[in-house]
Formats: C-alpha cells, sequence, structure tokens
C-alpha cells in the first residue's frame, strides 16, 4: 500500500470518529463544536495508541479554535512524546501554558512539560514545574512524587523526603509512593525504613511475591532478593498496569544486590 493511500485511510478514519461524535450532538454546528467533536475524536486516537492519527485530530481542533485551545494543545505535546518527538511535545506544552497560564487546566501542561524535563535530566527545570502544578493543584500526587524523585536524582535528599511523604498522605494505595520514598531512604542509608517501604510497594504490586526482612536489608548480603527478583520479574510479564513501577524497583533492587568488590 502506497504511503498516500496510508495517510488517506487514517484521515478516513479520523474523519469517521468525528462523524460518530457529531452524531450523538444535535446542537447547530459552529466552530468551538466542531473543535470539540475532533478533540473527542483525537483522545479516541489516543487512547487507542495511535500517536499520528491523535495528532491530526488535535491540530484540527486548535485550528478551529484556538481560543479553546489549551488541552488539545497538551495531548497534542503527549502524543509527540510518545512519539519521540520532544521538541515539538515541548513546543505544545509551552503554547498550552501561554494559552491560559493560571486555568483550571494549566497544572496539567505544566506536569506534562516537568515530565519531559524529566526524561531529559533536566532536574531543576523538572523541579519548577512540578512546583507550579502543585501551586495550581495541591493535591496532585503524581507531581508530589515526581518533584520527590527530581530533589532524590539531583542530591537534594532533605527536600525529597517530604514531598515523598505528603503524596502518600494522599493516597496511601500508591505503590509509586512507597517505592520512591524507599530510594529516598536508601539514598540516606537507612536501610531498615527503605526495606520497609519496598515491603509496602511489593504487597501492592504482586502481593504473593516474597518479602523482604529489615535485617536482610540492612546488611550487605540480602539472601533470598534473587528469588524476589525472580519472582518480580516473572510478574511483571503477565501485567502491563505496574511495569513501570515494578521496573524500577527491580533496578534498586538489583543495584543492592550487586556483588561488592
Amino acid at each position: 500500500m502506497s504511503q498516500r493511500a496510508h495517510r488517506g485511510i487514517r484521515l478516513f478514519l479520523l474523519l469517521a470518529l468525528v462523524m460518530v461524535v457529531s452524531a450523538a450532538c444535535k446542537k447547530t454546528p459552529n466552530p468551538d463544536t466542531e473543535a470539540s467533536r475532533y478533540y473527542e475524536a483525537a483522545v479516541v486516537a489516543y487512547n487507542s495508541g495511535d500517536y499520528e492519527l491523535a495528532i491530526q485530530g488535535f491540530s484540527q481542533a486548535i485550528a478551529l479554535s484556538p481560543a479553546q485551545s489549551q488541552l488539545a494543545y497538551i495531548h497534542r505535546g503527549n502524543a509527540y512524546e510518545q512519539l519521540g518527538a520532544t521538541d515539538r511535545a515541548m513546543q505544545d506544552f509551552d503554547q498550552a501554558i501561554a494559552v491560559a497560564p493560571d486555568s483550571e487546566y494549566a497544572y496539567y501542561a505544566y506536569q506534562s512539560r516537568a515530565m519531559a524535563y524529566f526524561k531529559q535530566a533536566l532536574w531543576e527545570e523538572a523541579i519548577a514545574d512540578y512546583s507550579k502544578t502543585i501551586e495550581l493543584k495541591p493535591d496532585a500526587i503524581v507531581a508530589y512524587l515526581m518533584r520527590a524523585d527530581s530533589y532524590r536524582l539531583s542530591g537534594q535528599l532533605d527536600r525529597a523526603l517530604p514531598d515523598a511523604d505528603q503524596a502518600l498522605a494522599l493516597d496511601t494505595s500508591m505503590a509509586m509512593g512507597y517505592a520512591v520514598r524507599g530510594n529516598i531512604h536508601a539514598d540516606r542509608g537507612e536501610w531498615a525504613k527503605a526495606a520497609e517501604d519496598y515491603n509496602q510497594a511489593l504487597s501492592i504490586l504482586a502481593p504473593s511475591v516474597a518479602r523482604l526482612t529489615f535485617a536482610q536489608a540492612e546488611s550487605a548480603q540480602i539472601g533470598n532478593l534473587p528469588q524476589v527478583i525472580a519472582e518480580l520479574e516473572a510478574y511483571s510479564t503477565e501485567t502491563t498496569s505496574s511495569q513501570t513501577q515494578i521496573t524500577d524497583l527491580l533496578e534498586r533492587l538489583r543495584a543492592y544486590h550487586a556483588p561488592t568488590p
């Protein structure tokens, strides 16, 4: 199939999605309504993993209603991120903030841009944007956790811990929160506290996985850790909802179990 034909099919799919959304709406057509239909169709495409089609839809929504385009810019930026086009993603996040820097959705633009900075290891820039996210949305759990990890990775451990504590105060059931706080305790040399948090993360991610003991975490040799790692690896192949958290935890556990010179 030619590239032109492939593009034509993708455009047809986008238009079909717009028609499906339009069929449920009997209001008189206007640019804002049409923009909403393209936006909703693009969200469907994004959620199905078709990021290129989503970008087309979000672009149409932006063109039709620039003044109401903040969410479209944010989601198009996220779609670009999924495709590895970081520069274009950053431009969209910047534009989303410029459209309405203090709107109810602006926190999402700052948080998305912060994540892009984080992926580039630009810790201070990430911290600044996560701080703005929290200012706009004080219960932004992910922002607290990611700012905590940014502080940790930039060596600011004393500033990292309160953020992790605050995230867990907002939601005690999130494994990522315990994993992040466990990493902070580990970097501070607080092995018993780290083990306690890792155990809690493990119990949420994979309740059947063998638990570490405080004594093992405090010692140089963690006897049952290879089995824990093996079981986590097996578990991570069976679930997709927590793979990122499991991968992060595996990396940290392997590092602890690395043989000393």
